[in-house]
């Protein structure tokens, strides 16, 4: 009986240290001010410095408006499963080079990769104000 309560305390410790598969987003300290689909409306690309498309508007699942005390305010962008791993690719094949956001034909957003994003979540942290932050927000998902 003992030998099975330890297998059980084991198991409910890994499964606390892994988050039981939850995946930690910036959202999750922060307060959510919206949250929508992407717009299909608007055409959305993701392209690197040679301007190969990287993802596309269907690769996007959800998009949030972050009030965040550390970062301000900031636009997260959370991709399908499918997204998830073409960010992957993409990002690990770019690191220290630019990635910039289209809308239609229209340079958004210019930012240089650090390191692969691994999570399929990603910010877009140039807002000053909530009010920039809600008008690049419809942008992208009305």
């Amino acid at each position: 009986m003992k030998k099975f309560a330890c297998i059980i305390l084991c198991v409910c410790f890994l499964l606390a240290l892994s988050g039981c598969g939850k995946k930690a987003s910036p959202a999750d300290n922060n307060k959510i001010v919206a949250q929508g689909d992407v717009t299909n409306a608007t055409v959305i690309l993701f392209k690197d410095e040679r301007g190969n498309v990287l993802f596309y508007n269907s690769d996007i699942e959800q998009i949030y408006a972050i009030d965040s005390k550390e970062l301000s305010y900031f636009i997260e962008i959370e991709m399908t499963n499918d997204g998830a791993k073409k960010l992957k690719d993409a990002t690990e094949s770019i690191v220290g080079q630019n990635m910039k956001m289209y809308m239609g034909d229209v340079p958004m957003i210019s930012a240089m990769v650090a390191a692969p994003i691994e999570d399929g979540r990603f910010i877009l942290c140039d807002h000053t104000t909530q009010e920039e932050m809600l008008i690049m927000f419809d942008k992208l998902t009305k």
